[in-house]
């Protein structure tokens, strides 16, 4: 039997017992600090500096202060990491 659920960016149909929705502000705390550890990581980094462009740009509304929160955070400990990865994503979308 499926199921409906609905979270704040859509209607997901759902078909097995557990759905997990990983909020914007943590994806992006986690995608930074897998592109600098254990070691730095070039796909990582890639994978997260397209993510913050997506952020960057408004195509989908993030809470700033969250990201950096979030970023701050011990089990990320990751914010200067990001904060230079965004002025960075910045320069090069414009």
């Amino acid at each position: 039997m499926a199921h409906r659920y609905f979270v704040q960016y859509g209607l997901f149909k759902v078909t097995s017992k557990n759905l997990s929705v990983v909020l914007p502000e943590d994806l992006l705390a986690e995608r930074t600090l897998m592109a600098v550890y254990p070691q730095p990581n070039e796909e990582a980094r890639v994978c997260a500096e397209k993510l913050m462009a997506v952020f960057v740009s408004g195509a989908l509304p993030v809470d700033w202060i969250e990201v950096e929160r979030v970023a701050s955070l011990p089990e990320y400990d990751v914010l200067e990491e990001l904060l230079f990865m965004r002025d960075r994503v910045k320069k090069v979308i414009g």
